[in-house]
Order: C-alpha cells, then structure tokens, then sequence
C-alpha cells in the first residue's frame, strides 16, 4: 500500500504491523527519509488499501487490512503526529468467497460534509461498505 498524505508526504505499508511515513523535504525526493512509524496489532494484517482526506486543518488517513479490518488514523495537514483514533471491523459472517477472506482491498474518499468524512471499502468477502469518519 502507497498513499500521498501531504505535499512531499506518503505512507506506505511496511510489515504485518507497522506503517511508515516518509518526507522529502525539498520536494526533489533524493532527500527522501523515513520520518515516523505507525504500529498497530499484527492481526489486523498487512495494510494494503487506503486513501486520505482532510477536514479543517485535520488530515485523515483510512487504512484497509487484509483481516477485514479498517485503521483510521488523524494527523496534521503537513502529514504529522499521526495516531489512530478507531479500528472497525469489516469482517462478514458469510463471505461470499468460499476461503473465507475478508481482505479490504479497496478504499476510497467520497466526500466531506462539515465535520465528517465519507469513504467506501471493497473486500475479499463481497462486501461494499460506506464509513463515515468524524472531524476533532
């Protein structure tokens, strides 16, 4: 998973428990540093979906896993001081699959709406859900 958070800003998934957040400072990307690591439980699974949005001076970042889970997480608008504010569970009772995955392979921002925030979720176990974020 790779998504831009800021100008000059992304993250990418690094391992089954931890995300990390680089930075060029100069924008010309030969500067390019690790500059935070994101840690979360290991069995949400690997992050490998996600998206970002801003609401006021906050920057969200809503992270699929491949147990069926969704992070959300709030930082700066530069992409700092970054820290998870909630953890659904998208898991279905009944797949549709007939392995039973419940990987969350697609999220996507749809909208802001005064304090609050919209994404769409796609998974392995057939289902489209719509999530609403809130704002601090």
């Amino acid at each position: 998973m790779v998504q831009r958070l800021a100008p000059n800003v992304f993250v990418s998934s690094n391992d089954h428990e931890t995300l990390l957040v680089w930075r060029s400072a100069d924008g010309r990307w030969t500067d390019l540093e690790q500059d935070v690591v994101l840690a979360y439980e290991p069995g949400l699974g690997v992050a490998n979906s996600a998206d970002s949005f801003r609401i006021g001076v906050a920057l969200y970042l809503v992270v699929g896993h491949a147990n069926g889970f969704v992070t959300i997480w709030s930082g700066t608008s530069s992409g700092a001081k970054f820290a998870r504010i909630a953890t659904v569970n998208l898991r279905s009772a009944n797949p549709l699959n007939p392995w039973g995955l419940h990987n969350v392979r697609g999220v996507a921002w749809l909208c802001t709406s005064g304090s609050h925030g919209y994404v769409v979720t796609g998974s392995e176990n057939g289902n489209l859900l719509a999530l609403e974020t809130w704002g601090r």
